[in-house]
This record gives structure tokens, sequence and C-alpha cells, in this order.
């Protein structure tokens, strides 16, 4: 899956509190969503079901300070991938 897995955001930097990751993954998955700010604590946290092709699923960050945070999802202990998120 990690080869076959692209994320983006958007909007990126976050509007109206909503941001939407697009995720085009190779394979069906079950996942986590962990949003993580710069002093590497996990800060919100959503399971995510992703499934062949292109998937969306939109993040609340109502709860999240301004700054810059790091999204990653994960299937168990495998990394899928990585995006820059912020929130002004």
């Amino acid at each position: 899956v990690q080869n076959n897995v692209r994320i983006n955001a958007y909007p990126n930097p976050i509007v109206n509190n909503k941001t939407t990751l697009i995720i085009n993954a190779g394979k069906s998955a079950t996942g986590i969503v962990s949003v993580v700010n710069a002093f590497g604590q996990v800060v919100l946290t959503a399971q995510l079901n992703v499934t062949k092709g292109e998937n969306r699923h939109v993040l609340d960050a109502t709860s999240l300070a301004k700054g810059t945070y790091m999204v990653k999802i994960t299937t168990g202990a495998e990394l899928l991938g990585t995006v820059k998120l912020v929130k002004q």
C-alpha cells in the first residue's frame, strides 16, 4: 500500500475549521488519521476506511489551535503517508 498512496489536503491552510483529506490508495484498508503538532503530540485522531481509488475524509479542525501540523495516516504499524497542514 505504501508506494501506492497519495495524500493531499484541501483547502490548506484550513478554512472554516474544516479541510478535506484526499487519499488515493492502491488497495482497501482500515486506518487511523493522526494530527500531530509541532511538539510531536497527537492532538486529533479519527478512524478511516479507505477503498481502492480516491477517498475523501473531512477533517474537523475546530479543536486545533493556529499552527502547523503533520497529518499521518497509518494502518497498524504501516505509515501510508503524511501531509503538512496549516491552520491560520
